[in-house]
């Protein structure tokens, strides 16, 4: 099963090409350090605030999502931690666990943006 959720995993959108992840963080580094700066030299902050407490409220949202998970899932491991392995439940929450680290790894992308 876990060779199996590990292919899974692999061919996960940014998860599959590593040119990707390479690609967006020096697009980052890039756009934070030389492209953004110049952009901006000559010209009045832009005005944001609502935005940002949108952005904010919804990843607020989705790490409390994340954590609410992530303690069901923490508690059900430590509930059955004697036979776990031989439960047919097993294979369920390795694919949740993989999904949900997958969420929590799009999310830090996501959480780029507040450069």
């Amino acid at each position: 099963m876990i060779s199996a959720l590990s292919q899974d995993i692999k061919e996960k959108i940014l998860v599959k090409n590593l040119y990707a992840f390479l690609t967006i963080i020096l697009s980052y580094v890039l756009f934070t350090t030389w492209l953004g700066p110049r952009m901006m030299k000559n010209r009045k902050p832009f005005q944001l605030k609502n935005l940002m407490i949108g952005y904010n409220f919804a990843l607020s949202a989705i790490n409390l999502y994340l954590s609410i998970n992530y303690y069901r899932i923490l508690r059900t491991y430590w509930k059955d931690r004697c036979g776990f392995k031989s439960s047919s439940a097993y294979d369920k929450y390795w694919k949740e666990d993989a999904y949900l680290f997958w969420v929590l790894y799009l999310v830090k992308y996501v959480e780029l943006m507040d450069t």
